[in-house]
């Protein structure tokens, strides 16, 4: 079932031909596999690109960088500090809700 294979026929088949039938299931799953993977992968980069996104808009409002600045700003600290981006914005976001508490 998981390599896709929902039935089989044994009746007439000869066995040279199981084996044909078996290679295209296991190809067709593999290929359903990494395009599942490719999924998630996109909707990770997504994810962080918000999360990115989003820390440019606070640095934007609360320090009144422009739009690259703020990227900019992001990514040095990221690279100062030997994180992802993605990171230092989630890092950002937190220390921005903190202190508006």
């Amino acid at each position: 079932m998981r390599a896709g294979i929902i039935a089989y026929i044994v009746n007439g088949l000869e066995s040279k031909g199981s084996k044909s039938i078996i290679d295209i299931a296991t190809a067709r799953f593999k290929e359903q596999q990494q395009l599942k993977a490719g999924l998630e992968k996109t909707k990770d980069k997504l994810e962080e690109r918000k999360l990115v996104e989003r820390a440019k808009d606070i640095l934007i409002k609360t320090r009144d960088f422009s739009e690259d600045e703020a990227y900019h700003t992001l990514q040095k600290l990221a690279m100062d500090r030997n994180i992802a981006l993605a990171e230092m914005a989630k890092n950002g976001i937190a220390m921005s809700e903190l202190l508006a508490h």
